[in-house]
């Protein structure tokens, strides 16, 4: 298909997903729940890095500091939310361009990666479209590094396909960008399932084949690693280091990898997904986690698969797609357990209902290759389609009965159109079933209407396209008040956030830490997390997963609101043993053993002229003044972390850990200029390798591409 028409086809898929999430894409409303509570702090602390022109390696804001490059999900090595942050940082607006930006990138992945199926670009249009308001992104809306993770993930299962089929090696390097992608800016387990898959599915590719191009795969498959671990260089090294130092580093229990599961009962989602966003005690699951919604006509043609698809070149496809619902299911099956147990990094992450978005995938797919077999042989599978099609009108029809005999309808059902935001908190089930069964009977009555009338001659692309945008635009309206936004206005927060101390700014020595806390919410409203990156102050507490265990040791401890009650660089004049487990005074220092007996009876007491002052409080580099008449340890209140330097008056001293986490020195009387930096060991060779990386392989992508594709058939 000629390049300018598929473009065509893109701006189609730009102008759906923008009409489909237009409170966010247009940029009325905030994003829901984790999306504006904790991702976006993070956004926002690296867009003022990159707006300052600082490398975004320690976040001192949250968790009394914590190595901001080293989480996974944090992406600081994230290229696009670098890109977005070069004008004007990355304000709340900025979330929402993201948020619709992946949501196109994923909606122009699946259209590449259905037309590799040999579908046409209409039916690939269809399966783009059903991807973008699938009801992964549609609950997961709040999950940004899921959203990123499903952008990239059909890009790279495109790519590998493409690789496998034509055993040219630049769809290998393709597949390497776009897998670090997901790993820089994405959930890492999302990485994890894909490395699997792939390997399995080169072991099909090849077995068939019986070892003949058995070579050609292994090398191209160890480019794709090659390729990957360089561009990955920083972020695989500080990703693994940290391990032995974050409280999840050794993994879940199984119970928390059961957590979050798409439940069994949730498989109603593919028919009415309205009824998911409500009567959570029906679900046993969090309403991020209850929707896969594909659309009910593209579900239609998925279901009709039995009969249209006879290649048995797809008859992985539906087994491989049910594989991961059923895993998705959590602890009603045994599958996550066996998973956790015999399946090496399967047992760090929890919440197994992402695994339904490859199934979601599949069946999108199978759906599609079924929709070109069903159109190019109409007349002989009409009427399979028709009877499956009398089915589902049977099926919500009885729904639609049952539910108004025992309830009646009333007015409340369609209220929704007055007051979207009330409906959705106050809608009964019977509501939700009424108003949206009554819409997938109106859809699936046109479309036996079109496969009846003069034999179906008006059942095209066109037509079918035609019911699955009414059909999907009208599935996420009916949830976008439910799972992508609550309805608050994103200029009212932006303004909020605006009135903020922009840049870095010197901390108030004079503050304690207990009330920089998050639950001191005074003019953030309805923010609640994370907020110390908004007003510039070192918070001990905050929202993120990757949990340092010395920051947890101390939230944990008898002695963390003592510690806590100071500011965030203080005087310790005291000692008092860590093992001992008892509370501790305001400027006592608690150390281990060790240090007790190096330090005890060195102190002098505290003086009224002692004083410290910043001259300096940037990420990763701190300056402090000092003035004291006596001896004593200098406490900042930024976790002790691999990379950290400190010295005082241009000398390199040796530092300590105090109360489990917090960087002290032994400070000498008289006046002192103290330095922190924190410089990770290899982080410039590293991060050269990365980016030169980066850059090598675009160049050599430019330069050399008819060498490096001019074998593949043109998909475009």
């Amino acid at each position: 298909m000629p390049a300018k028409r598929a473009y065509l086809y893109y701006l189609g898929i730009l102008s759906f997903v923008i009409f489909a999430f237009r409170r966010i894409s247009l940029l009325t409303h905030t994003l829901i729940w984790d999306a504006r509570d904790i991702c976006f702090p993070w956004r926002y602390f690296l867009g003022t890095c990159v707006h300052e022109h600082q490398l975004p390696l320690w976040n001192p804001y949250l968790f009394s500091g914590y190595p901001f490059f080293a989480d996974p999900q944090g992406g600081a090595f994230y290229v696009p939310a670098m890109l977005l942050s070069l004008p004007f940082g990355y304000p709340l607006a900025m979330l929402g361009i993201e948020f619709t930006a992946t949501v196109v990138l994923a909606g122009i992945g699946m259209y590449k990666l259905v037309r590799s199926f040999e579908v046409g670009p209409g039916g690939a249009l269809i399966g783009a479209l059903s991807f973008s308001a699938c009801g992964f992104f549609v609950s997961n809306a709040e999950h940004l590094t899921w959203i990123v993770s499903a952008g990239w993930l059909v890009w790279a299962l495109w790519s590998y396909r493409m690789m496998l089929e034509t055993k040219l090696y630049g769809y290998a390097v393709l597949t390497a960008i776009f897998l670090w992608m997901i790993f820089t800016g994405g959930y890492p387990a999302f990485l994890f399932i894909v490395a699997y898959l792939f390997f399995f599915s080169s072991v099909a590719y090849a077995a068939p084949e019986r070892w003949r191009h058995m070579l050609t795969l292994v090398k191209a498959n160890l480019v794709i690693v090659l390729c990957f671990l360089a561009l990955s260089a920083q972020s695989v090294f500080y990703f693994v280091q940290s391990s032995q130092y974050i409280s999840r580093g050794a993994g879940v229990t199984l119970a928390k990898a059961n957590a979050g599961a798409f439940t069994p009962q949730c498989l109603i989602s593919f028919f009415l997904p309205f009824l998911t966003v409500g009567d959570a005690s029906i679900w046993q699951t969090d309403i991020s986690m209850a929707n896969s919604y594909i659309g009910i006509v593209v579900l239609l043609f998925l279901l009709i698969a039995v009969f249209t698809l006879r290649d048995r070149r797809y008859i992985k496809l539906p087994i491989v797609a049910a594989f991961f619902l059923l895993v998705s299911f959590g602890a009603a099956l045994p599958l996550r357990g066996w998973l956790f147990r015999f399946v090496p990094l399967m047992n760090l992450f929890r919440m197994p209902s992402l695994f339904r978005l490859y199934s979601i995938i599949g069946f999108i797919v199978l759906a599609c290759v079924s929709l070109q077999a069903f159109l190019t042989e109409r007349e002989k599978y009409r009427r399979h389609f028709v009877i499956v099609l009398l089915l589902l009108l049977v099926g919500f029809g009885s729904l639609l009965v049952f539910e108004i005999a025992k309830h009646g309808i009333h007015y409340h059902s369609f209220r929704y159109f007055q007051d979207p935001v009330g409906y959705v908190k106050s809608a009964r089930f019977s509501d939700r079933a009424i108003l949206q069964g009554t819409l997938q009977l109106l859809v699936l009555t046109v479309l036996l209407s079109l496969a009846l009338y003069k034999r179906g001659h008006y059942l095209t692309y066109s037509s079918i396209l035609a019911l699955v945008v009414v059909d999907l635009l009208a599935a996420t309206e009916l949830n976008t008040f439910a799972t992508i936004t609550n309805g608050d206005m994103r200029t009212a927060i932006e303004a909020k956030i605006e009135a903020q101390p922009r840049g870095f700014p010197l901390p108030d020595l004079s503050v304690p830490l207990l009330s920089n806390r998050d639950a001191n919410n005074d003019a953030l409203s309805p923010l609640w997390g994370n907020l110390g990156v908004f007003k510039k102050v070192v918070s001990p507490d905050g929202y993120n997963p990757f949990m340092l265990k010395s920051c947890d040791s101390l939230s944990e401890s008898i002695i963390r609101d003592s510690v806590w009650s100071n500011p965030v660089a203080y005087f310790g004049y005291k000692l008092a043993k860590l093992e001992n487990g008892a509370p501790i005074g305001k400027h006592t220092v608690a150390v281990d053993d060790l240090n007790y007996q190096k330090l005890n009876g060195r102190l002098s007491s505290s003086a009224a002229g002692d004083s410290v002052w910043a001259t300096k409080f940037e990420p990763g580099d701190v300056h402090l003044s000092t003035r004291t008449s006596g001896t004593s340890i200098l406490v900042l209140q930024q976790t002790d972390y691999p990379g950290w330097h400190v010295r005082i008056d241009g000398e390199h001293v040796d530092h300590f850990k105090s109360s489990y986490a917090n960087i002290s020195v032994l400070l000498p009387a008289g006046r002192h200029e103290i330095e922190y930096e924190f410089k990770p060991r290899h982080f410039m060779v590293l991060a050269t390798i990365s980016f030169s990386s980066l850059i090598a392989l675009l160049a050599g992508l430019v330069m050399f591409r008819r060498r490096l594709f001019h074998q593949a058939v043109q998909q475009q």
